[in-house]
């Protein structure tokens, strides 16, 4: 799948299918801070 290209574990995964990428990027961005 996508995610598994991207490198998402399930939680992120779940987030990017539910909410769209737009939500599992700023996840992303705030992790890396």
């Amino acid at each position: 799948t996508l995610a598994n290209y991207l490198g998402l574990n399930e939680e992120e995964e779940d987030i990017w299918i539910d909410d769209s990428d737009e939500a599992l990027q700023e996840m992303l961005d705030r992790q890396k801070q």
